[in-house]
C-alpha cells in the first residue's frame, strides 16, 4: 500500500492508499485484526495515492486523493478528487 492513510471511523480503522496489486488505483479497506478487507476502489489510476480523510459524522466522511487516470498521455498530470463517503447500515 503506497501513500497510506489510517483513520478511526465508526469505531473501526479505515486504511486507504495506492493499491499495489494489479493496475494502480486508490482503494479503501477496513482493518480487521491483521487482515485488510477491501471496501471500495475509487475512480483512479496511473499516478495515484495519498488519500486524506475528514469524518463528518458516524456515517459520512470526505476523502481527497490525487490521480492521473483522466489525463493520461506522457505528461501524467494528476488532478485532485473529492469523494463523499457514506456507510450503509
Amino acid at each position: 500500500m503506497g501513500g497510506p492513510l489510517l483513520a478511526a471511523w465508526d469505531g473501526r480503522l479505515l486504511v486507504g492508499g495506492r493499491k499495489s496489486i494489479g493496475p494502480p488505483s486508490t482503494a479503501l479497506y477496513w482493518l480487521d485484526g491483521s487482515v485488510l478487507v477491501e471496501i471500495c476502489e475509487l475512480p483512479s489510476g496511473g499516478d495515484t495515492s495519498y488519500p486524506g480523510f475528514v469524518p463528518l459524522d458516524e456515517r459520512h466522511a470526505l476523502l481527497s486523493y490525487y490521480s492521473s487516470h483522466e489525463t493520461g498521455g506522457t505528461t501524467q498530470q494528476a488532478a485532485i478528487y473529492l469523494a463523499r463517503l457514506s456507510l450503509v447500515p
